[in-house]
């Protein structure tokens, strides 16, 4: 059995019985507090276009925090991932999938735990043997 989970995004900035689709959240700070805010192709160039002068004249200060996980569980210590951390295998792989590259990598001799993180050159070799 296979669980799938779908998040459909609608524009925040439309009435309520304005159903519009939304394209992108907009994390941005204001005061002190953060805010997160669906919105539609058009309020996102609108957002964009209002806010580039004030954040061409600022001055960058600290991260937000990282967004929760698309299943909802909350972010990982630390800040998150990193930007390209981790393989595509690494990233999608469920439980199955994990021992499958686990076998595969023993047969290939390489040295791989029972458990915890599969290394990056193990994953990166096995993306090459199986491209798909």
């Amino acid at each position: 059995m296979a669980k799938q989970v779908r998040i459909f995004l609608t524009c925040d900035l439309h009435r309520e019985n304005e159903q519009v689709d939304g394209m992108a959240t907009v994390a941005f700070g204001y005061e002190g507090k953060l805010y997160e805010l669906d919105v539609c192709r058009d309020h996102h160039t609108e957002f964009t276009e209002a806010l580039s002068p004030w954040a061409t004249a600022a001055r960058p200060y600290g991260n937000f925090p990282a967004p929760p996980e698309e299943d909802g569980r909350s972010p990982r210590r630390g800040g998150g991932r990193r930007s390209g951390a981790g393989t595509s295998a690494a990233r999608t792989a469920s439980k199955e999938q994990l021992a499958a590259i686990r076998d595969w990598a023993r047969s290939q001799n390489m040295e791989v735990s029972e458990r915890g993180r599969i290394p990056a050159s193990v994953l990166e070799a096995f993306e090459k043997a199986n491209p798909n």
